[in-house]
């Protein structure tokens, strides 16, 4: 219920102001400061995925879960991955479409669509959700890693905000301003919580990284986990 709860908000938030600043955050263009942060720590996501899944992207199926504006689904598919990619946000979902044209996306290799976990039947390769779990509670983020669990038969790529010291501080700053622009709320999850989710649903983490910019403007750990069963391969 309380997943269901989050969903209507984040949909409603990114049908509207939230599409409008992420767009001029990503945007194409030169400018500092926390804009210029964000672009830069989203691109060394980015990056570090495209290393991760290496030549295996060849032909590989993948699901972009939250997809944005296809921000990291295009690199993905141009790359050679055959990806299925999805969002809450009608209008992310066409500036995504958009972006695949500008990029001149192979027909057939990137097919963008509204919709939620709930609604994807088939299983994939592999499973990338990115800046996902920010705007979902531990309990929340819990239960889409295991929808996400049953869509990947070998590899989850995900990432998360990691608890801090200084999190009641900055929690405090960031739900101010999310509560200003109307904006859903920011959740950080522990690095335990999140590791005994994946072990109970028979993955296990296989590598991790920091990601960091502007002062942490732009903060996550990015995560790559395997079933146990394909962890040793």
């Amino acid at each position: 219920m309380q997943q269901l709860q989050s969903n209507e908000i984040i949909k409603s938030y990114f049908e509207g102001a939230g599409f409008d600043r992420l767009r001029m955050a990503y945007a194409d263009k030169v400018d500092e400061g926390y804009k210029s942060s964000i672009r830069d720590g989203h691109r060394e996501v980015v990056e570090t995925v495209v290393g991760w899944l290496g030549q295996t992207l060849d032909q590989c199926s993948l699901l972009d879960a939250g997809c944005g504006t296809g921000a990291i689904a295009v690199p993905l598919a141009l790359a050679g991955a055959r990806v299925d990619a999805i969002d809450l946000s009608s209008k992310m979902i066409a500036e995504g479409e958009a972006r695949a044209r500008q990029a001149n996306v192979p027909t057939g290799r990137l097919k963008f669509a509204v919709g939620d976990l709930a609604a994807v039947e088939q299983t994939y390769d592999a499973v990338v959700c990115i800046d996902v779990f920010a705007r979902y509670s531990t309990e929340a983020s819990v239960g889409i890693l295991k929808q996400l669990a049953t869509l990947a038969r070998s590899r989850l790529i995900f990432t998360y905000t990691p608890k801090q010291l200084l999190d009641p501080v900055l929690l405090a700053i960031g739900g101010f301003v999310a509560k200003r622009r109307q904006a859903p709320p920011l959740y950080t999850h522990s690095k335990k919580a999140i590791a005994s989710s994946l072990a109970d649903l028979g993955w296990k983490i296989q590598r991790q990284r920091l990601v960091s910019a502007g002062w942490k403007s732009y903060f996550c750990c990015l995560v790559e986990a395997r079933r146990e069963d394909a962890a040793r391969v």
